[in-house]
């Protein structure tokens, strides 16, 4: 089931830190994050999501 209200949170969460090249999808059971971040900036992105989303991450994101 697609959960909108989540994957916004998250995206909030993701821009407010810098990090604007993600795209968030969200479901029940878990948060994809898509997309590209800075060098160095892979785990803070996958914490956020983790953090705001509170559920499992599918990591698809690359190091720029």
């Amino acid at each position: 089931t697609i959960d909108s209200e989540t994957a916004r949170q998250v995206q909030n969460a993701l821009t407010e830190k810098g990090l604007f090249n993600v795209s968030v999808e969200a479901t029940t059971t878990e948060v994809t994050l898509r997309g590209t971040v800075p060098k160095g900036k892979l785990a803070e992105a996958v914490r956020i999501g983790h953090e705001t989303g509170k559920r499992k991450i599918n990591n698809q994101l690359t190091e720029q």
